[in-house]
């Protein structure tokens, strides 16, 4: 009516009425910003409707010049949902322009958390230039060729040698995909072949990495966060890569990973996504167990009878029958009459007798055709028909590799558990090698070979038992270290070495005291003799300087005194040229000046200033959390109270039980302790050095406690956070794991959060980084996580170590009741 009567067009956009004309291009900002509005409540059916709109206000808004308001809301794309976006002028919000945000390299970095804006044909510089304009924004355009996936922070490049992802437990997904598709698969996805469907998920494979990240005109992206996952399409290797920290059970299909997997296997595939999350609904995290036909006809809303007879429909089914016969064939007559198999099968398609074929080729050697037939029926996967027929396994797998196939066997598993039997026996082995290369450190050698022998790293895994064995017990493990170990290093020579523990600890003391002494005399004979002062000494850290001696090998073969720590200093390369090993005043000829001494009480007069400042009570005592010296002080103190107070492991010990949140208690936000205080009451926040303080306090004796809870287990490797900095040489740590102790048994990986308060208030937080791990773990699983509560952290006398469920398992999140926001505060109550 618009278009054909223009009166009634000026009566409506005139004064009159004041209506907005929709089809005018003079209106496009203010159309831009209703569409915005509109996109928060966007029904699917919408979204066609609303691109071609968008886009062609975009395109009127290029074309016409008009300013943008500043505060434009935008509808962008993140984490491939089309999202309401406003101006944030305190942290501008990057923006990334594309013409279609369905392309891969858009998909890929809304996946990433970026802000994805479509503006259709629009010409892509304008629009940028219009939104540099607006104080909240930050706009780029999208140049196709500078966007690359990185995994470990390289380009992803697809490998043929990656497990498959049904070799990962999910040797029932192939099957439950077909029945899923037809029973419950609707318009396009009905065209899906069963054997092209079975095909293509097991043609995906699993690629397991520490990070994953896209990179944009080579800037890493940041600013969406980490990637736990990503599915990336190739038509020869389609593949599903997950970080170490993301479980493959039964939740996690159900939380994201479903979606990733039928995006793998067929664009048009719908049906698997909903028959996983069905199945998933309230299995245990850890599990990912072949669901039963009656779980399997409930999940798809129909009778059991009709999976029944698709189980055996399939099982029988000619193409899944050749695919458990092809490799039994090669295994018993040889590969050649197993591929002659395949191609009479190809040649004469649906008439191809199976059984006939059979009864003509099989030899004696092979098992009679009707209980070869019967045995494809029973076993929906090849190790199960392997198991069925008592195949040689290790046999079985050569005949698999031989044919290009995927072996049974998953390396990754093997690895795991060969690492964690080999971290049992690194203590032994160590001592051997202490006794192997000490006449190297009596005599003044270099030590490089003992340093990289010393993590054992001569100790190979066994690749051949990756095809001869389903898993490897601790007893293989044993003979095989030890035959590596006798071929790599021979005799052994006989010594007598102090206990390792007790002797690197007490070295780590002396070295520390002597640095600490040494400095201020290092620094002026240097400065009177016009020499360099080495680095190391600079920055002040008697840490540092334990570290560095420890980590070149020093500290692990004898008890050292302070007179030799001179000379071993010499020998690290960290004491000043052409000074004598030694550290008396008089014998360098060194007398301190007036100028000096009043510089350096000035400099001791601001310390103690500052460290006043910082001073917290540490079992009635002061101490310096910003002194180099406060790890060894609180260390002292420490293990003067654990010496002559055992019963905090006692207390430890005891059993925590924890008292179920009701629905209303779980989600009240107010009280809550913040390190100290009573429940319900706020504590003062905490200052940094307190932070500081209960960490390296908390995790030290986190440390003892695991030490005694799992002696065969623990070592200063199992400590993560940089906090082991204080006290061990080795690794700097990694405070971005998400926990602080990693302990590897052959069956369990535990993961250990410390948390801490100065009282008792049954409280903590949990980072985001802590509560992406926390919920990635377990509770029946391989990888576990636990909280270590500890209690009165500034107080020896009362210490104890509460261990703690995972707040985030959902068996035992009723236990905890968030009470704060921003990262997770939890509160939990004892009986």
């Amino acid at each position: 009516m618009l278009v054909e009567r223009e009166e009634i067009a000026k009566i409506s956009f005139g004064d009159a009425l004041g209506l907005l004309d929709w089809a005018s291009p003079e209106t496009a900002p203010l159309r831009l910003a209703a569409l915005a509005n509109s996109a928060r409540n966007l029904q699917s059916g919408d979204v066609a409707t609303f691109r071609r709109q968008y886009g062609r206000a975009w395109g009127e808004l290029a074309e016409s010049g008009a300013t943008l308001p500043s505060d434009l809301p935008l509808a962008a794309y993140r984490f491939g949902n089309l999202a309401y976006i406003e101006v944030d002028k305190a942290e501008p919000i990057e923006v990334i322009l594309v013409d279609n945000a369905q392309s891969f390299e858009a998909r890929a970095l809304s996946a990433a958390g970026l802000a994805i804006l479509e503006v259709g044909d629009a010409e892509l510089d304008i629009i940028v230039e219009s939104l540099k304009h607006i104080n909240g924004y930050s706009p780029s355009k999208l140049d196709r060729d500078s966007v690359r996936l990185l995994v470990d922070g390289s380009v992803f490049v697809p490998r043929n040698d990656d497990d498959h992802l049904v070799s990962q437990g999910l040797d029932w997904l192939p099957e439950v995909a077909v029945i899923a598709n037809e029973v419950a698969g609707e318009n396009l996805e009905r065209g899906i072949q069963h054997a092209t469907l079975d095909k293509a998920i097991r043609a995906i494979r699993l690629r397991r990495c520490s990070s994953i990240s896209l990179q944009v005109a080579d800037q890493e992206v940041t600013g969406g966060g980490r990637m736990d996952w990503y599915a990336f399409r190739d038509d020869a290797s389609p593949t599903l890569i997950l970080t170490h920290g993301v479980s493959l059970d039964w939740p996690r299909l159900a939380k994201g990973l479903a979606s990733e997997i039928s995006k793998l296997t067929d664009t048009r595939l719908r049906s698997l996504e909903l028959v996983l999350l069905r199945l998933a609904a309230g299995r245990p995290e850890g599990t990912l167990e072949r669901p039963s036909d009656s779980e399997l006809a409930t999940a798809l809303g129909c009778d059991i009878g009709i999976v029944e007879d698709m189980r055996a429909g399939m099982r029988t089914d000619l193409a899944h029958v050749l695919y458990l016969v092809v490799p039994v064939i090669a295994y018993f007559e040889g590969a050649e009459l197993a591929l002659a198999l395949g191609e009479a099968a190809e040649d004469a398609g649906a008439e191809f007798s199976l059984r006939g074929w059979l009864e003509t080729h099989l030899s004696e050697n092979s098992p009679r055709t009707g209980d070869l037939l019967a045995a494809c029926e029973e076993s929906p996967d090849r190790r199960s028909i392997s198991a069925t027929l008592g195949l040689d396994y290790g046999k079985f797998n050569r005949v698999l590799q031989s044919l290009g196939e995927e072996a049974l066997s998953s390396e990754a598993e093997l690895r795991a558990t060969f690492e964690a039997y080999l971290r049992e026996l690194a203590p032994g082995l160590r001592d051997r090698l202490r006794c192997l290369h000490l006449e190297d450190y009596r005599q003044g050698r270099g030590l490089s070979t003992y340093l990289s022998r010393r993590e054992l790293q001569f100790i190979p895994f066994d690749p051949s038992w990756v095809l001869d064995r389903e898993t490897i017990d601790r007893q293989t493990v044993v003979t095989h270290v030890e035959r590596s170990f006798a071929d790599a290093v021979g005799e052994i020579p006989e010594a007598d070495l102090p206990a390792f523990e007790k002797m690197i600890s007490e070295n780590r003391k002396v070295v520390r005291a002597f640095a600490s002494e040494a400095k201020p005399i290092l620094g002026a004979w240097t400065r009177k003799n016009h020499l360099d002062l080495p680095e190391i000494w600079e920055r002040g850290e008697a840490q540092d300087v334990v570290r560095l001696v420890e980590n070149a090998g020093f500290l692990d073969f004898e008890v050292i005194k302070q007179d030799q720590v001179a000379s071993l200093c010499e020998r690290a390369g960290i004491w000043p040229a052409e000074m004598p090993a030694r550290i008396d005043p008089e014998g360098l000829g060194l007398d301190e000046g007036a100028v000096r001494e009043e510089q350096e009480r000035k400099a001791r007069e601001q310390q103690e200033r500052d460290r006043r400042k910082r001073i917290i009570q540490f079992a009635g005592q002061d101490l310096d959390p910003g002194d180099p010296s406060f790890a060894v002080a609180m260390q002292n103190i420490a293990e003067a109270a654990i010496e002559s107070d055992d019963g905090w492991f006692a207390r430890s010990r005891q059993r925590t039980r924890l008292v179920p949140f009701d629905e209303t208690s779980r989600s009240d936000s107010g009280g809550g302790n913040g390190g100290g205080g009573k429940r319900g009451q706020r504590a003062a926040r905490l200052t940094d050095t307190q932070k500081v303080a209960m960490g390296v306090a908390s995790e030290w004796l986190a440390y003892q406690y695991l030490k005694r809870r799992f002696p065969d287990a623990v070592g200063e490797s199992s400590w993560i956070s940089e906090n082991r900095t204080n006290f061990f040489g080795g690794s700097e740590g990694d405070d971005s794991a998400g926990y602080d102790f990693l302990v590897q048994t052959p069956t369990v990986e535990w993961m250990f959060e410390v948390k801490s308060t100065l009282e008792d208030g049954c409280e903590f937080e949990l980072t985001s980084n802590e509560l992406r791990v926390a919920s990635s773990a377990s509770s029946t699983g391989h990888r576990r996580y636990r909280i270590l509560y500890v209690p009165h952290v500034f107080s020896p006398e009362k210490w104890c170590v509460f261990e703690l469920p995972n707040p985030m398992d959902k068996e035992t999140q009723a236990q905890f009741s968030v009470v704060g926001r921003g990262s997770l505060r939890l509160r939990f109550e004892r009986r």
